[in-house]
């Protein structure tokens, strides 16, 4: 491979990954927030209405 080739694929590789890092975070983010503000069942609720409020901006 030339050079050039070789640091174009790092710099994709490197974009995908950091892509797929904030696309994961997000969905942790989103898992949060339903385990804590939505989903009563959740071991994480809060119970409390102005905790939750507070919590659930």
């Amino acid at each position: 491979m030339r050079p050039a080739f070789r640091y174009i694929a790092a710099a994709i590789g490197f974009g995908i990954l950091i892509s797929v890092g904030v696309v994961v975070k997000g969905l942790l983010d989103a898992n949060d927030y339903i385990g804590r503000c939505a989903d009563e069942t959740s071991g994480r609720y809060i119970f409390d209405k102005e905790a939750r409020a507070t919590a659930c901006k």
